[in-house]
């Protein structure tokens, strides 16, 4: 593993397989797969660094999370071609398809529903028309994000 190439890579495997399943739907697919799935960081991943200053030298193999004096989250880096990159960049604009429960989106981020005003209304359009709804109740499994901000 190497930090130096611009990512920090995770072996996706395969955690757990059900025995003789036949999925119903592909809503049921997609509410079963997070269960079926994990990621396996690297051993040889330094660790995380977390503080206001940049690390030293001897932290130059670890990520660095940035926050800012009361304790917020600024971004994470990682040492790159002698400088601290970030890896984080996601900006308002960019928009993450989720898999999920809309009522509970991940920190940072909004649904992208209509009356979004980032977005025009012709685009918000195409996008929740691809939405897959919960069930039962109100919200979302597949529906789209964008970063608005820890």
């Amino acid at each position: 593993m190497s930090i130096i190439q611009d990512v920090v890579k995770g072996a996706l495997k395969l955690a757990t397989l059900p025995d003789r399943v036949c999925f119903s739907s592909w809503r049921d697919f997609l509410e079963q797969l997070p269960k079926m799935l994990s990621v396996e960081i690297p051993a040889n991943l330094g660790g995380v660094v977390t503080q206001q200053a940049e690390p030293g030298v001897d932290d130059r193999n670890k990520l660095w999370l940035r926050i800012d004096p009361s304790g917020n989250v600024i971004n994470l880096y990682a040492y790159q071609q002698g400088n601290w990159e970030i890896l984080v960049t996601d900006t308002a604009y960019d928009i993450k398809w989720t898999v999920g429960d809309s009522n509970t989106p991940q920190n940072g981020y909004t649904v992208i529903l209509p009356g979004d005003t980032l977005f025009p209304n012709s685009v918000v359009s195409v996008l929740v028309a691809q939405y897959i709804p919960l069930a039962p109740g109100p919200g979302y499994l597949y529906f789209a994000t964008r970063f608005s901000g820890y």
